[in-house]
């Protein structure tokens, strides 16, 4: 039985993609590694929880005794890299904690998975487009795997340092690691600072919804879903010391998205709920204006590519915070 370890599975997409290989392939086993931060949420996995082939460490990435203590323990084939602090606004605030977690926590993990695996290993890095910067508005241009890393916060900075860290272990020590770039994922169990939840809670409450700057900045859309299955087909075809992009060709203004939530909660749970409530604050600093995706490395070279019609992965996704959301603490 292959067992995986994944850091940071009571996230967002560490906690569906636990789900989704699990049901897609039955012979693997998980471990889940998870320091529990206020982004982490127990009720995330609690469907599969008491499935034998899933197992929980409570442990930090860059506590060094206690990663070197699981590998020990599991012998992991595979570890998926998903612990990270990915709040822009807060890693403006509070720049060390992404450093510690993103870089220090990264590189804990290398080193000790380094002491421990063999060529038959695998270690998979779930990073961001975001290391990319921004885009021009030419929608010709999109973000590919050799696209220069200009990170402009604190957060994708800390990103794009773990990364060019694991580029120089698989380089130097032939350590057998892939990283992986996606673009911004939606859909169930995102923490409730990210936008769409963060504009449905506002919605439903008739509160204030804040817009940095005129909300025409541009992110390309991904249902992590999808994700999933992109993770899923690297961990099978992959090749070694590769970077692979994730995209969906779903670009969006963060007012589009803005208006069908809003559009959405006045039809189906708060009729006084408007664009009205829709008010614009000032840019954070060095805004990104566009993200946007070229995914034809992992398309043409893998095979894969996104499945799921974003209209569909919406409403879905819609739905799904107005049975949970709303009355769970995120």
């Amino acid at each position: 039985m292959k067992t995986i370890l994944v850091t940071g599975g009571y996230g967002f997409i560490g906690s569906n993609f636990i789900k989704y290989m699990l049901k897609n392939h039955p012979g693997i086993k998980i471990v889940n590694m998870d320091c529990l931060t206020y982004a982490a949420n127990l009720k995330n996995l609690k469907d599969i929880e008491n499935d034998k082939r899933f197992v929980f460490e409570k442990a930090n990435i860059t506590n060094e005794k206690d990663v070197e203590r699981i590998f020990k323990k599991y012998s992991p084939d595979v570890v998926v890299n998903f612990a990270a602090e990915s709040c822009v606004d807060r890693s403006f605030a509070n720049p060390q904690l992404f450093i510690e977690t993103n870089v220090l926590g990264t590189i804990t993990l290398v080193c000790c998975a380094q002491k421990f695996f063999n060529k038959s290993n695998l270690f998979v890095q779930m990073s961001t487009d975001e290391v990319y910067g921004t885009l021009p508005k030419d929608k010709s241009i999109r973000f590919t795997e050799k696209t220069p890393l200009n990170p402009l916060n604190p957060y994708s900075t800390s990103k794009a340092t773990a990364d060019v860290f694991l580029l120089s272990k698989i380089k130097n020590d032939k350590f057998p690691a892939i990283i992986v770039r996606a673009c911004n994922n939606f859909g169930e169990c995102q923490n409730i600072e990210k936008l769409i939840p963060k504009v449905f809670d506002a919605a439903c409450k008739s509160n204030d919804i804040l817009v940095h700057g005129n909300g025409l900045q541009t992110r390309d859309w991904i249902y992590v879903e999808d994700t999933c299955s992109a993770l899923d087909i690297v961990l099978e075809k992959g090749k070694i010391g590769q970077i692979y992009n994730i995209g969906s060709d779903n670009e969006r203004t963060n007012m589009q998205i803005i208006k069908k939530i809003v559009r959405y909660v006045k039809e189906n749970i708060n009729k006084n709920c408007s664009m009205n409530l829709v008010k614009h604050i000032a840019n954070r600093p060095a805004l990104e204006n566009r993200y946007a995706i070229d995914h034809n490395k992992i398309t043409s070279e893998l095979g894969w590519k996104s499945q799921t019609n974003f209209e569909n992965a919406f409403e879905k996704t819609m739905l799904w915070y107005q049975k949970n959301l709303l009355d769970r603490k995120s």
